[in-house]
């Protein structure tokens, strides 16, 4: 081993051992919970109800963590009460390992009340394993044993590193009650972090570097509520700055210093570290060899608008997306990837905007958070919050977001999950922030049934779809895998016979798709006596409101704005006339926020229903919900009415 190494290696073991007596010093004072393993109290043994929510499957009786972002090290200690089946999940247990980290002084036991005394069983080792999950991660898995109705399980970790280890956010929340839940952070001179609170619930103890929260309620999703992590109670924690060794090799024996490092003090700072890292001064830069191959896709093409287009289809249909969603490019670089044809999010998205670099054309990256990785946090400049990059680029002469990973979008829609808030422009010089839903991309869906009622009550139906947008590419992911049994799935509930059916345009992304069906159907209608009663919209109909809580914790988020209409021709059986319609009626959200009409007239022997209803945005703030869950009722109770016919 080389000197130098020699001197380096005992430098960093003076240097750890220093601030493990600094760490040490702070845990002496710190008021940590005194934590047994296996003193399980019998009122815990002979609980069968959490008094404080008498139909949870299960509670978490006590939770702890603890963060040493100095030692690298994680300790959890969990213990759970399973009160019904439904509990038995929590039995099974996860802990994801980054890099080198690795998990040691695990202990797990079951703990059950029999014959007056307490039966304990260990986990063994046999139930223990680690699974490979993605590329980097390992998920070390185990499954507590003798888990019944009334078991107490407890366990506890530790998960530590000497390099590449991740720091832990802590959540305060579950699907099941938590009565004691505890967070301690350890930092020190060296590796510091930032923190930010996050949810509706506020801790009962807020110290320096420590929080507890007690008699937690379930996390519970109601409907619309988009991604789980925008709202359930959490302590984030992200790395502010780190210590790390640094040698003067000037010296024929070098000498070191502890250098500390700043992670992005301000957005200016993400963006320069992003624009160094991946375009135009890192890997994007050397795509030369995409010149040829993408300046051939645009041979015989002249108008930008229409080179866009091609280039975007070429990516689209060349690369398949494996699932992860990532910001940038592996380490082997980007022409492997598109030699293999697969590749993250990341690498997909970066490979166009290389494209559309070489034939010319402007195009930036827009870094974003996607909903399953949460809101982004404005005042907290980090780059560790984005877990997506999409493109910007000119088309039609103004800005637009472009994505190549869904292979069922057309160019002016990006995937439903990058519509989240906000996006991070990185632009040539600077930076700017950016709305990623784009107002003129429209989702609709137009309906038209032609319905010829006999005198029995049944129905010939006509029924033809026009889907745009995102609700067109939902038919055509579907016809995708299951173009034979879609059509029986639409309707399995109204038991069709005779169904036919045509698909039309799903190959095109460009065009609206076209569904077409025909069948016929006895139970949309009621015959009774001389009467025949049927509700006015007999597909994509509103029957009930989703919004049953008077009140709502949580915002409303519906994806996407969207828009409906249906209109349907009734024809009237011989020998029957009309004796009811539902009335007009028309509601509207505050702020040009949504609108439903109705309206149904009757004209010799044809009823026609018309049936619009229009969200124009997509997320409802906790304040708009009594508007919105009324406006729904409304539409609900008009869907509930009858027309009623009766025989002359």
């Amino acid at each position: 081993m080389p000197l130098y190494s020699l001197y380096q290696m005992l430098l960093t073991k003076l240097y750890l051992i220093g601030l493990l007596l600094i760490h040490m010093s702070i845990l002496a004072d710190a008021k940590r919970p005194k934590i047994i393993f296996g003193n399980i109290p019998k009122t815990e043994l002979t609980m069968s109800a959490y008094e404080k929510d008498s139909m949870a499957p299960a509670v978490v009786l006590f939770d702890y963590g603890e963060l040493d972002i100095e030692k690298l090290v994680y300790y959890r200690y969990t213990k759970i009460k399973i009160l019904k089946k439904d509990g038995y999940y929590l039995s099974d247990v996860s802990v994801p390992l980054f890099g080198s980290e690795e998990i040691s002084n695990f202990r797990a036991a079951t703990y059950n009340y029999r014959g007056g005394k307490m039966e304990i069983s260990s986990v063994e080792s046999k139930a223990k394993f680690t699974e490979e999950f993605i590329d980097g991660i390992q998920v070390y898995k185990w499954a507590m044993s003798d888990v019944q109705e009334g078991s107490v399980i407890e366990y506890e970790y530790y998960v530590s590193s000497e390099s590449g280890f991740s720091l832990r956010d802590w959540e305060f929340q579950t699907n099941v009650p938590i009565a004691h839940s505890e967070f301690y952070l350890v930092q020190g001179t060296a590796n510091k972090a930032q923190i930010f609170i996050q949810g509706y619930l506020t801790p009962n103890q807020v110290d320096e570097n420590h929080w507890i929260m007690k008699n937690v309620p379930a996390f519970v999703e109601e409907p619309f509520i988009g991604s789980k992590k925008n709202y359930i109670s959490k302590v984030n924690v992200e790395l502010a700055s780190a210590a790390t060794m640094v040698a003067d090799r000037s010296m024929r024996l070098p000498r070191y210093s502890i250098q500390f490092y700043n992670f992005s003090t301000d957005w200016s700072d993400v963006a320069r570290s992003y624009r160094y890292m991946f375009a135009p001064n890192g890997q994007v830069k050397w795509t030369t060899f995409l010149e040829k191959q993408s300046n051939d896709i645009i041979a015989e093409l002249k108008n930008p608008d229409d080179k866009v287009r091609a280039i975007h289809e070429y990516v689209q249909k060349t690369m398949l997306w494996n699932g992860r969603y990532s910001t940038g490019i592996r380490k082997k670089g980007l022409k492997p990837i598109i030699e293999e044809k697969t590749g993250t999010s990341g690498e997909i998205n970066l490979m166009l905007l290389a494209m559309l670099r070489q034939i010319g054309l402007p195009a930036d990256l827009v870094l974003l958070s996607t909903k399953e990785n949460g809101f982004l946090r404005q005042d907290v400049p980090n780059r560790s919050q984005f877990n997506n990059v999409i493109v910007m680029t000119d088309y039609k002469s103004e800005k637009m977001l472009i994505d190549a990973t869904s292979k069922f979008l057309p160019i002016e829609y990006i995937p439903e999950s990058c519509l989240n808030g906000l996006g991070y422009w990185v632009k040539e010089a600077n930076f700017e922030w950016i709305p990623l839903e784009n107002p003129k991309a429209k989702n609709k869906t137009i309906v038209t049934t032609d319905l010829k009622l006999a005198n029995d009550g049944s129905i010939s139906v006509f029924l033809d779809y026009t889907k745009s947008g995102y609700e067109a590419k939902e038919l055509r992911k579907a016809l995708a895998t299951e173009k034979e049994t879609y059509a029986l799935k639409q309707f399995k509930q109204v038991n069709p016979s005779n169904l036919k059916y045509e698909f039309l345009n799903t190959q095109d992304l460009s065009l609206p798709t076209k569904e077409r069906y025909q069948f016929d159907v006895s139970d949309l209608s009621i015959k009774s006596g001389k009467s025949i009663y049927l509700k006015p919209v007999l597909f994509f109909s509103t029957d009930e409101n989703p919004f049953k809580l008077e009140t709502r914790i949580y915002p409303v988020d519906f994806g996407y704005p969207k828009e409906l209409t249906y209109t349907a021709k009734i024809s009237i059986p011989p020998g029957f006339e009309v004796e009811e319609l539902p009335k007009a009626k028309m509601a509207l959200l505050p702020e040009g926020g949504g609108k439903f009409i109705f309206n149904a007239v009757a004209q010799g022997n044809v009823i026609t229903v018309i049936n619009q209803f229009m969200l124009s945005k997509s997320f409802f703030a906790q304040t708009e919900y009594p508007d919105l869950r009324e406006f729904y009722n409304i539409m609900a109770a008009k869907h509930a009415e009858q027309i009623i016919l009766r025989e002359k």
